[in-house]
């Protein structure tokens, strides 16, 4: 550059430290999930080794899980090679793992024997399943999960069965877990020095994403134990076909968008129908619902649904047209957010990918691409000297939690941001729920799930709009650690509650805004769940040639809130460094693309995602359900098995000749019968568990996957335990929600002594 006759050399930026700059993670892991722990972690600058051929990054799973990491040639299951691995451990500060129980006790890898050597050292174990039972030492695979598990069962679909998953949501969440689970044990390190053996397993998985639906308050709510259809859901909260027979979902959650959406659509005499009564409530009733539905379906076959989006949109009712994957891709909203990266891969040339899902404003992500001669380093180099920290042998000598001591604010309501907190209060943090006077509105709508996705929280009641309550917000976010909000574009700066207001009293305060859009034309628009799900193209992936068709679990509200935790946990391993703290930014949005980041993976000759229809049992015969005698199983086997599992099965089921029909054989077997035949021919198989015996499974059972929440207004209701478990941690087994303020007057004007970071 010249600038009055002189040369300039510009360099170019420093990139800002990330949180883990200095952290070393060896990745043995084998499954989508587990992989996906350790990308979070190099995304925020862990330096990721992983034990595998450089290779093996050619698939968009792998392009995926693998970026950012170095590779050593070795073999996790070559008996010669454990030395040289064990070696690797002990130089590493975090171990990831996620063989079976079976093949982890066998190894040298497993938490105790590693950290007798090294005890400063995070071990994460996650076993695909679980760790108890047969089940346990099943192949990682989502259809064999959410078949034991009951979720295949709760999925909506066109019949009275289970339906098998299109994209691996499961595997997402158990990644996203175990990284967040890693930060909040290395949170509890720069304290002690010591590290923590972890286990995340694909129950766990299971657990973080069926919070709100895995529900019993016994005769009263149950959610999915009822019969399912296409067109699952409440009328307000369902998806309709309109006039130009393109699909529309309506999200009005609330009764304040639902009467504005009856008025929008001329339909106010709805709230006058006999047995509505003019009650909100009234249209969740079973004789109701339907009535109501066909009422609202009929309407919205007289306009187009781009006419009744651009209705609905103008009147702030949440809505969203089903579109396709290329579609979202191709937004506004992708585009401005920055959600898809570029980066230059060494045989399949221009890859398309989603960035980093989470923003830390102060230290930044950065998705990088290895080449293979940068990836693949020799493990003589690899980290020359061990890791301190503690004595050997050194272990836990307390009981308490990983984040015990850490105290967190939520100002957050509906789903995504309370998850947030969840995550925090069950890794061990102190959490102050803050809601409005009237509470919080899912509250309203919900109120069992609410009371399981808040136990254990304390719960306020401040009007942020009067003085008095401001200050007292202002009083308590001085003496926390953390802040959630996810309210509406602009609100958190209009009640002074944002980022720059809390950092001028509290400098080391992380605050965590969470949104539905991000950046882009829509950010002042309210979100929830299933529009994230139709505009990204999932409802359209599951459903395929027939109706679309929505996940049962809200997947991108969970996701968004496992990521959020992940997010300020990091923004506070960053804070030691820092000096300070900093703004998380988090969005569903970027969480839809998260959560399916290998199918938004692009690049010349990709093979098509995964497409399914409103009755999916799998892509493969030896890859789907079948229906038996007295239930389904789901099976998962290499294709080439096809004729010799057929053999076995007609012999079993008695079949005069070969028909070449194994569906048909399946029916003349129980479920019991068929499990038999799979054993013998060697094939992995469960049977699919019906969403009705979910609370009295002994497979659960086992695992402790259910305890007993006692809710201050509707007394005992059964709920998911755990997110993750921890060395020398006992489970409890029953927690508590609060009732609505009940914690006001205990926390407002307490003081606590100032943080010691």
């Amino acid at each position: 550059m010249m600038i009055d006759g002189m040369s300039l050399k510009i360099e170019p930026p420093v990139p800002a430290p990330r949180p883990f700059d200095d952290l070393r993670l060896l990745d043995l892991t084998t499954t989508f999930g587990g992989s996906l722990a350790s990308m979070h972690i190099a995304d925020f600058g862990g330096d990721v080794v992983r034990v595998d051929s450089a290779a093996h990054r050619t698939t968009p799973e792998q392009i995926v899980a693998h970026r950012g990491k170095r590779f050593v040639d070795l073999n996790i299951a070559a008996p010669e090679q454990s030395d040289q691995i064990v070696d690797l451990a002990r130089r590493a500060d975090v171990v990831v793992i996620d063989a079976s129980p079976a093949t982890l006790q066998k190894s040298r890898l497993d938490a105790a024997t590693l950290r007798r050597d090294n005890p400063s050292l995070v071990h994460l174990w996650m076993p695909p399943h679980t760790t108890k039972g047969l089940v346990g030492e099943l192949p990682a695979d989502e259809l064999l999960l959410t078949a034991w598990t009951g979720v295949a069962d709760q999925q909506p679909g066109a019949l009275e069965q289970p339906v098998a998953p299109v994209v691996s949501l499961t595997a997402y969440e158990h990644g996203a877990l175990g990284a967040t689970a890693i930060v909040a044990s290395l949170l509890e390190r720069q304290q002690t020095g010591i590290g923590r053996g972890i286990t995340v397993s694909g129950l766990h998985a299971v657990a973080a994403m069926n919070v709100s639906t895995m529900v019993d308050l016994p005769g009263i709510l149950r959610p999915f134990a009822g019969g399912k259809s296409t067109t699952w859901g409440p009328p307000n909260y369902r998806v309709y076909r309109c006039g130009d027979d393109t699909w529309l979902y309506l999200a009005a959650l609330t009764a304040p968008f639902y009467i504005t959406a009856l008025d929008v659509m001329d339909m106010m005499d709805v709230m006058l129908i006999p047995g509505v009564d003019g009650e909100f409530q009234n249209i969740f009733l079973p004789d109701i619902k339907p009535v109501v539905g066909a009422l609202l379906a009929s309407r919205f076959m007289e306009r187009s649904g781009a006419d009744w989006h651009d209705l609905f949109t103008a009147a702030r009712v949440p809505s969203a047209l089903v579109q396709s994957r290329e579609e979202w891709a191709a937004s506004e909203t992708v585009s401005a957010g920055g959600m898809l990266v570029e980066v230059a891969h060494e045989t399949l040339g221009r890859v398309v990918l989603p960035g980093a899902p989470v923003e830390l404003c102060a230290s930044p992500a950065r998705v990088a691409w290895l080449t293979d001669r940068d990836a693949l380093v020799d493990q003589r180099d690899v980290w020359v000297d061990e890791r301190q920290g503690g004595k050997r042998g050194e272990t836990r000598s307390d009981s308490s939690l990983p984040l015990d001591g850490l105290r967190v604010l939520d100002v957050s309501s509906f789903i995504a941001g309370p998850f947030t907190s969840s995550v925090l209060e069950n890794f061990g943090a102190t959490v102050f729920k803050v809601e409005q006077p009237a509470g919080d509105p899912f509250g309203q709508v919900a109120r069992a799930t609410y009371g399981a996705l808040n136990r254990g929280k304390s719960r306020l009641v401040l009007d942020l709009k009067t003085a008095e309550d401001l200050r007292s917000f202002h009083a308590l976010a001085q003496e926390c650690d953390a802040v959630i909000d996810n309210m509406s574009f602009g609100s958190a700066e209009k009640l002074g509650i944002d980022f720059e207001s809390l950092a001028r009293s509290n400098p080391r305060i992380v605050v965590c805004s969470i949104s539905a859009w991000g950046e882009g034309p829509l950010k002042g628009t309210p979100g929830f769940d299933p529009v994230l799900q139709a505009q990204s193209g999932l409802m359209a992936a599951q459903g395929g040639d027939g109706e679309p068709i929505i996940q049962a679990v809200p997947v991108t509200d969970i996701g968004t809130g496992t990521l959020s935790a992940f997010g300020i946990l990091t923004a506070l391993f960053a804070r030691r460094r820092l000096g300070r703290g900093q703004q998380v930014r988090t969005s569903l949005a970027s969480t839809s693309l998260a959560f399916q980041a290998a199918e938004f993976t692009t690049f010349a000759g990709r093979p098509p995602p995964l497409v399914g229809d409103p009755a999916f049992v799998g892509e493969r015969a030896l890859h789907r359900l079948y229906r038996c005698a007295d239930g389904w199983i789901a099976l998962c086997a290499d294709e080439h098995n096809v004729e010799m599992v057929r053999r076995h099965v007609e012999k079993a089921a008695q079949v005069q000749g070969s028909t070449g029909d194994i569906e048909a054989a399946f029916l003349d077997l129980t479920v019991n019968e068929a499990l038999t035949v799979m054993a013998e021919a060697g094939v992995p198989a469960v049977a699919a568990l019906g969403r009705n015996h979910l609370f009295s499974d002994p497979l659960l059972a086992e695992n402790d996957f259910f305890f007993r929440v006692d809710d201050a207004d509707l007394g005992p209701v059964t709920a998911v335990r755990s997110y993750a478990d921890w060395e020398g941690i006992v489970s409890p087994d029953a927690a508590r929600t609060h009732g609505l303020g009940e914690d006001t007057a205990r926390a407002v004007g307490r003081g606590w002594p100032p943080r010691d970071d």
